[in-house]
């Protein structure tokens, strides 16, 4: 891909980040925040292209999309586990997991943007 294109995708994650930032803080129930917060991410992927392949898992997907882009391995573990349990488990989601939802969230924007800082690819080798 050329730069031009490199950058719209990159942006196009950086919204999804910001939409699924504004819905863990709009919606109450952090159970479906964290959800909705996936669908947001999920959503400014798609818009970036960067489509779910159909054998692959909603895990798989983010830590293959998100870490391709300069995310932050220990957060997007986090985002990924507290998703897979906000979805598939009967254990409540607290007030605080939601908050390691943000964290991870900042931490993953602030990732993906400075990876596409000209001259942030040298300073990691």
């Amino acid at each position: 891909l050329g730069a031009v294109d490199q950058e719209a995708r990159v942006q196009a994650v950086v919204v999804g980040l910001d939409a699924a930032l504004t819905v863990l803080g709009d919606e109450a129930d952090p159970r479906l925040a964290v959800r909705l917060a996936y669908a947001e991410l999920a959503d400014g992927l798609g818009r970036a292209a960067l489509r779910r392949w159909s054998a692959e898992s909603e895990t798989e997907y983010l830590e293959r999309l998100l870490g391709a882009l300069g995310g932050s391995g220990a957060a997007l573990r986090r985002l990924t586990d507290l998703f897979s349990r906000a979805r598939f488990s009967t254990e409540p989601i607290s007030g605080a997991m939601r908050d390691e939802a943000r964290a991870a969230l900042h931490t993953l924007r602030a990732a993906v943007v400075g990876a596409r800082t000209p001259g942030a690819g040298e300073s990691r080798r």
